[in-house]
């Protein structure tokens, strides 16, 4: 979740999506992780990305995502 500490590019997406209306949403093997955008309700997650604009859906997802993540780039280099 290294990525979620470093908010400030996913932030500024965050807030142009919601700005114009839009929403993405990142799934994980057909879940849902994250939602991005108009449609990111956050509660408890705000605290974790600073954001009113991020979402997370499922940690589960998300911890199961970084590490396929860095298992990509570790492969990748």
């Amino acid at each position: 979740m290294d990525y979620l500490k470093s908010s400030r590019p996913q932030k500024k997406v965050g807030t142009l999506l919601d700005n114009k209306g839009l929403s993405i949403s990142i799934l994980r093997k057909g879940k849902k992780a994250l939602s991005i955008g108009r449609e990111a309700s956050p509660k408890i997650s705000s605290l974790l990305t600073r954001s009113d604009d991020i979402q997370i859906d499922s940690i589960r997802q998300v911890a199961k995502l970084d590490r396929d993540i860095k298992k990509a780039n570790e492969n990748k280099n």
